[in-house]
C-alpha cells in the first residue's frame, strides 16, 4: 500500500496538490477498489496529518528504518517528493537484490533435497534388498561404498547435517539485525548469510545517508537520526562512522577506521576516490548502483557453483550405484559358483 502511496504523492505533491488533500484522494481510491481497512489506515493517517504531524510521524511505527530516516529528511528540507521517489528507487534495489539471492539459492536447494532423497533411495530400499543375499562383511569395493553412501541417508549424519542446517537458519535470521558480539566482523566478512546481509544492508543504508546529504543535512546530524532507528547491528557500525567524522575525519577515512569494511571495501575506495568533488554525492549515487549490479553478478555466480557442486554429487552417486550394483554382482556370482 505504501508503494502505491509513494508513487501517487510524489507526482501529486509537485503539481501542487497538499498532503492531506492527497491522503483523502488515495483513501477515495482504496475505498472503490474495496480495501476498506487500508482507507481507513490512510484516513487515519490523513487525520494525523492534518492536526500537524509529519507524513513520518502519522505512518507510525509500521514504516522501515529506510522510509523513516528518508521520509523525516525530506519534510525537513521540503523535497518529501523527491525523497518518496528514493524510498521507491531503494526498495526496488534491495528487493531484485533480495529476489537475486532467492533465485541463486533455488536451484542447489532443489539438487540437495534431490541427492538426498536419491541416497535415501539407495539406503532404504536397494541396498537392505541387497543384504538378503549377501552378508555385509562380504561388501568390499564399489559395493561397500554403496553400503557407505546409502548409510549417509538412513543413519545418524542426515539428521544431524539437516538439523544443523536448520539450526543455523533459525540462529542466523535472529542474529543478523541483532548480534554484533565477537565474531561478528569475522562473520560479516567471510561466512554466508553475514556477507550478502553486509552487503545489501550497506547498499541501503549508503542510498538513505547520500540522499541525506544532498537534501543539505549535515553527516554527523544524518548519522545520528539514522542510528536512532536502526537495527542494534546497524546501529553498532554507524557509530564509530559518526565518531569518525565528529574528529575530523572525511567519510572514507572514518569508515576505513572502524575495521568492520563496512559496507564494503570497494565502496570505501570509491567513496575515498571522489572526496572533496563538487558532485561527490552524484558520483557515490552511481557508484552505489554499480556496487549493486556488482554483488547481482556475485550472486548468481554463487548459486550457479553451488548447482555445479551438487549436480556432480548426484552424478557421483549414480556412478558410485552403478558400481556397487555391478560389484555386487560379480560378488552373488562369485558366491553361487562356490555351490
Amino acid at each position: 500500500m505504501r508503494r502505491r502511496l509513494y508513487q501517487q504523492a510524489s507526482s501529486q505533491l509537485e503539481n501542487g496538490l497538499g498532503l492531506a488533500q492527497i491522503l483523502e484522494d488515495f483513501r477515495e481510491r482504496l475505498v472503490r477498489r474495496g480495501r476498506d481497512r487500508a482507507a481507513e489506515a490512510a484516513h487515519d493517517v490523513a487525520r494525523k496529518v492534518r492536526d500537524g504531524m509529519t507524513l513520518m510521524a502519522a505512518m507510525g511505527a509500521g514504516l522501515s528504518d529506510l522510509e523513516r530516516s528518508v521520509l523525516d529528511a525530506g519534510e525537513r528540507a521540503g523535497q518529501l517528493p523527491e525523497a518518496m521517489r528514493l524510498v521507491l528507487d531503494v526498495r526496488e534495489q534491495t528487493t531484485r537484490l533480495r529476489q537475486k539471492l532467492q533465485a541463486s539459492f533455488f536451484a542447489p536447494t532443489v539438487y540437495l533435497l534431490t541427492l538426498y532423497a536419491v541416497l535415501l533411495l539407495i539406503g532404504a530400499q536397494i541396498v537392505p534388498q541387497f543384504l538378503d543375499f549377501v552378508p555385509l562383511d562380504q561388501w568390499t569395493d564399489w559395493a561397500y561404498a554403496m553400503y557407505w553412501m546409502g548409510q549417509l541417508a538412513v543413519g545418524w549424519p542426515a539428521p544431524v547435517l539437516f538439523g544443523s542446517l536448520g539450526a543455523y537458519a533459525i540462529w542466523s535470521w535472529w542474529a543478523l539485525p541483532r548480534w554484533n558480539g565477537s565474531g561478528r566482523r569475522f562473520l560479516d566478512q567471510h561466512v554466508f548469510p553475514f556477507t550478502v546481509y553486509r552487503e545489501i544492508n550497506g547498499f541501503t543504508w549508503l542510498r538513505s545517508f547520500v540522499a541525506l546529504l544532498r537534501a543539505n543535512v549535515p553527516d554527523v546530524v544524518a548519522l545520528e537520526g539514522q542510528i536512532q532507528t536502526a537495527s542494534p547491528w546497524m546501529a553498532s557500525r554507524l557509530k564509530p562512522i559518526r565518531l569518525g567524522l565528529t574528529d575530523g575525519l572525511d567519510l572514507a577515512e572514518a569508515m576505513r577506521q572502524t575495521g568492520y569494511g563496512f559496507p564494503s571495501m570497494d565502496l570505501i575506495d570509491e567513496i575515498g576516490a571522489y572526496a572533496g568533488f563538487d558532485d561527490f554525492t552524484e558520483k557515490i549515487t552511481v557508484a552505489v548502483r554499480q556496487n549493486a549490479e556488482v554483488i547481482e553478478r556475485q550472486l548468481l555466480a554463487k548459486g550457479m557453483f553451488m548447482s555445479a557442486a551438487f549436480t556432480g554429487l548426484m552424478f557421483l552417486a549414480f556412478v558410485v550405484l552403478q558400481l556397487g550394483s555391478n560389484s555386487l554382482s560379480s560378488i552373488l556370482t562369485s558366491s553361487m559358483g562356490k555351490f
